[in-house]
């Protein structure tokens, strides 16, 4: 579809802070817009479409990184994986779904693990994914593979928080 380009303001006050960004990557405001931020926007516009994900019988947990948070382009399945449980410390309630669905900036689940079990962090409080396994459509437990199917390619509910608990579907 051929794009058309319309033009747009930024308020005064952030002028300063695209031009830092800009002369940082060596190029102008318009060309930063052009790399950096309609690609973003593209990824929003191919979720609008895309069905929420289901509630599972088990329950999961999902988190949505986005740029701000841990989210980079091209990310791995470790590197989703480390995201997803190095920086995320979760509340009590997460230990009683055995599922972690990642997503990235727009909501669309990439990613599922069956968790082995979760830890306190002594630190924090709250508890932590630690050990999984990656769920696919051809999981030999069929459990997991369900899981996958259901949730793969499905969008988390928006909202402000980037985790999101989904409690089991009654």
């Amino acid at each position: 579809m051929p794009s058309r380009r319309i033009p747009v303001s930024i308020p005064q006050h952030l002028l300063p802070v695209l031009e830092r960004l800009a002369a940082a990557d060596d190029s102008t405001p318009s060309e930063w817009i052009r790399r950096v931020i309609e690609p973003r926007l593209q990824e929003v516009y191919h979720a609008e479409g895309v069905e929420l994900a289901p509630a599972l019988a088990s329950g999961y947990v999902g988190v949505q990184l986005t740029p701000k948070n841990t989210w980079t382009p091209g990310m791995d399945v470790d590197a989703y994986w480390s995201a997803g449980c190095g920086r995320w410390v979760l509340g009590a309630e997460s230990r009683d779904y055995p599922y972690l669905a990642m997503a990235g900036p727009s909501g669309v689940i990439e990613h599922v693990w069956h968790i082995d079990g979760w830890v306190l962090d002594q630190d924090t409080g709250k508890y932590r994914a630690t050990g999984g396994r990656l769920c696919t459509e051809n999981a030999a437990d069929p459990t997991d593979a369900e899981a996958a199917r259901q949730l793969i390619g499905t969008r988390l509910q928006p909202q402000r928080n980037p985790v999101r608990i989904s409690r089991p579907a009654a």
